[in-house]
């Protein structure tokens, strides 16, 4: 019975779909598309994440790299390709160069909780082909992952005995793009957000006709690019298990 009603959803889903592209998009795209059409301001859909097993790597860098053995995320989907979300990053520890340091802590600044990173953000649907792709509403689509507020994104505090140049407390800054799968214009249950090992740099957002908006992406830590890769794949879902896409 439960398989009948997902089904059920899509369908539904798959029509809304045809009918939006029949009539044309709303003001920005690429935008999130609930079981009744494009969601709206007034139509927010939770949504729930997880990691797939294996390390969920925040980020490294020459002093110290971060390595957390889960993922999980929550948050809402709201209008314009717009989203919230918190992330908590669970059994966070440190190494450097491969070697590991069980004697060093790091949590974000306030958690509590050694080994726990929570990280609130701001996710929004870009384009991230070429900005010609993104003028047609065309090309491959990602989640750009900012800050709530200013430009730190975390501010992770280390404790005990650590690498060398590793200070008590650090902010990264900045921002990270990841690939959407499967993609605009398609219907599932369960979708996935891959950030790849070669950082995607920046994203488009069509504001209405052929009028784009540049977002660039990167994180910075130590006040240097880090090489980022917050999982290799992460399962999204609706908290409803209905369907969901992204309408291009």
């Amino acid at each position: 019975m439960k398989r009948i009603r997902m089904i059920g959803a899509v369908l539904v889903a798959m029509f809304a779909l045809g009918a939006l592209a029949a009539t044309g998009a709303s003001a920005n795209t690429p935008e999130f598309l609930g079981p009744g059409g494009a969601v709206g301001a007034t139509e927010h859909l939770k949504w729930l994440a997880l990691s797939l097993a294996g390390s969920a790597v925040l980020l490294s860098s020459t002093r110290a790299t971060v390595v957390c053995g889960h993922l999980h995320a929550q948050g809402t989907f709201l209008s314009n390709g717009l989203a919230l979300a918190e992330l908590h990053f669970l059994e966070c520890k440190v190494q450097q160069g491969g070697t590991a340091f069980p004697n060093c802590t790091v949590e974000s600044k306030g958690a509590g909780v050694a080994g726990l990173i929570l990280v609130h953000v701001h996710v929004r649907l870009v384009y991230t082909g070429s900005e010609k792709q993104a003028e047609k509403n065309e090309g491959p689509v990602g989640d750009l992952f900012s800050p709530e507020t200013g430009s730190t994104f975390v501010t992770l505090a280390f404790a005990g005995t650590c690498p060398s140049g590793v200070p008590g407390e650090t902010a990264v800054t900045g921002s990270v793009i990841g690939n959407a799968e499967p993609g605009a214009n398609t219907m599932v249950v369960e979708g996935l957000n891959n950030f790849p090992e070669s950082a995607v740099k920046k994203g488009y957002v069509n504001e209405g006709g052929t009028t784009t908006k540049e977002y660039k992406a990167s994180l910075k830590i130590f006040g240097t690019e880090v090489a980022t890769q917050i999982s290799p794949h992460i399962h999204v879902f609706l908290e409803s298990e209905e369907s969901w896409g992204i309408l291009s």
